[in-house]
């Protein structure tokens, strides 16, 4: 079972990557079922919801998370419309490891 498979079937969780023009990178089923679209819909293709996009440009501007932090998002009714849910969220950045600049192990000093 793959990382992917375990974010996929976590019940009641919502995981979404995005790249830094708030590009899908990546959902898990959940999301995609809460919006009432295909990942396949939803991957390679920017967020449209302009609030959550300003969130996603203030966590990259500050390097700061959002954590815990409510916001609305439209989610499909029962009747065929949409509805506003309020969703708590976190919201953080996806760093690049550090690049090692040598690949001699460090020694100690006597």
């Amino acid at each position: 079972m793959s990382v992917a498979d375990v974010l996929d079937r976590q019940d009641g969780v919502y995981w979404v990557v995005k790249d830094a023009n708030s590009v899908f990178l990546w959902v898990n089923q959940n999301f995609a079922d809460l919006v009432g679209m295909d990942k396949s819909e939803l991957i390679g293709h920017q967020d449209s919801r302009a609030e959550h996009v300003a969130h996603d440009k203030e966590v990259m501007a500050s390097g700061k998370p959002l954590l815990n932090f409510h916001e609305t998002i439209a989610v499909p009714s029962k009747d065929g419309g949409m509805v506003n849910v309020d969703i708590v969220t976190q919201k953080g950045l996806l760093r690049a490891r550090a690049a090692r600049t040598s690949s001699a192990s460090p020694s100690a000093s006597h």
